[in-house]
């Protein structure tokens, strides 16, 4: 699980056919300051706990299946 992965810094997710929704579980990742996840199949809404990332700088969740 991602989410396990405390000292991660940059998550490029772009172009991988990923499908379902976004999981919360990427909220652990208190050390994230990029995250992109465009080019993908996700659905649903951004979860809650994203509110959490307080390190986070840059945000690419370009999906027109996402709200």
């Amino acid at each position: 699980e991602l989410g396990g992965l405390k000292s991660l810094v940059s998550l490029d997710l772009f172009h991988n056919n990923l499908t379902g929704p976004v999981p919360s579980s990427l909220s652990k990742l208190s050390n994230l300051k990029f995250l992109r996840k465009n080019k993908n199949y996700l659905i649903g809404r951004i979860p809650r706990e994203f509110s959490k990332l307080g390190n986070l700088k840059i945000l690419f969740i370009i999906n027109p299946r996402i709200e």
